[in-house]
């Protein structure tokens, strides 16, 4: 499992390595290629979107 900080939210974001090798068995091409966006976009994110949370 990896941790990312996460200013935004206060906190830490994990990524479990269930979720990994998901990722990397679903887009071979992104990991572990891309593990350092992950972190850059956890730590500025250009954007954030919120849901409304279901009844």
């Amino acid at each position: 499992m990896q941790t990312f900080p996460c200013p935004y939210l206060k906190s830490e974001v994990e990524l479990t390595d269930e979720r990994e090798t998901h990722i990397a068995e679903t887009h071979p091409d992104l990991l572990p290629e891309y593990l350092p966006r992950v972190k850059q976009t956890l730590a500025d994110p250009s954007q954030v979107r919120r849901t409304q949370a279901s009844a």
